[in-house]
């Protein structure tokens, strides 16, 4: 069935006048207050706007699973997400994991034999989760270098401190 044939089925059982051998009507067990209602639209807005929540309006959407990321980072779930249509920066704003960044160097190197900072950085800079700015990402990429030269041990620097030129290490 179609998400059209659904609530088309479900508008008609609700119109129903009783309950059948087959409909019976239930209660809901989740009886929210208006008020908390309006708190949680009021917070989900402030997050889609990218505003700063009170550590209770974080604390209250993340036990309702509303939404994820780190403070002050935090973006909608991916069930409001999927709700409202902005799914694709749903994935925009979480990213990818470690391991793909660190692929996805490693890649490079393979592949062009180096990869200098600046190389690094144009490979990287789009595609680090949109809630991060400019100085964060430049931060997260050093730390990626970082730990794939320190405690990865899969590359390494042969160029300097101010000029790296990043290699496979043997």
């Amino acid at each position: 069935m179609t998400p059209a044939d659904l609530k088309t089925k479900l508008d008609e059982l609700l119109r129903l006048p009783a309950e059948t051998e087959w409909v019976e009507f239930k209660e809901a067990k989740w009886n929210f207050d208006f008020d908390d209602l309006g708190k949680y639209f009021v917070a989900l807005d402030k997050v889609q706007k990218r505003k700063p929540l009170t550590s209770d309006e974080l604390k209250h959407l993340r036990r309702l699973r509303l939404v994820e990321g780190r403070a002050p980072n935090v973006f909608v779930a991916s069930k409001i997400a999927a709700i409202t249509g902005d799914k694709a920066q749903y994935i925009r704003n979480r990213a990818f994991d470690t391991h793909h960044y660190k692929q996805m160097i490693l890649d490079f190197i393979h592949e062009f034999g180096s990869a200098t900072r600046k190389d690094v950085d144009d490979l990287l800079k789009g595609k680090l989760s949109d809630l991060l700015t400019s100085e964060q990402q430049t931060v997260r990429i050093k730390n990626l270098l970082a730990e794939m030269a320190r405690k990865d041990g899969t590359i390494r620097n042969l160029g300097s401190r101010t000029k790296p030129d990043w290699k496979v290490a043997k």
